[in-house]
């Protein structure tokens, strides 16, 4: 990620969230001896948003799947921690080949 140079800060960018994300980024910037600007500017300069094509189709996927276990575990726990953990390493494979594509 490019390194933005330190400049003077006279700009206000406003965002809306629940009061609830805010309490916890506080939580989370508290934690690390920051204060709540610092904090979200780490987070915007280190995330790195990535596009996969085909990205909806495959959360839809993903989200139907977890929907189905859902139902299994209802019936048998520990089945159900077996399949997620099956599904957990499919997912893992189908990212990495994914990214192996860029």
């Amino acid at each position: 990620m490019k390194k933005i140079p330190q400049c003077q800060k006279n700009n206000i960018l406003n965002i809306r969230i629940a009061e609830q994300e805010k309490q916890q980024y506080i939580f989370e910037a508290q934690a690390l001896n920051m204060n709540l600007s610092q904090y979200v500017l780490y987070l915007l300069r280190h995330k790195e948003i990535k596009y996969i094509e085909g990205g909806m189709e495959l959360a839809k996927a993903l989200y139907q799947i977890n929907q189905n276990l859902n139902e299994i575990a209802k019936c048998n726990p520990a089945s159900a921690q077996k399949l997620r953990d099956v599904a957990t390493q499919g997912i893992e494979t189908i990212m990495a080949c994914a990214e192996k594509k860029k």
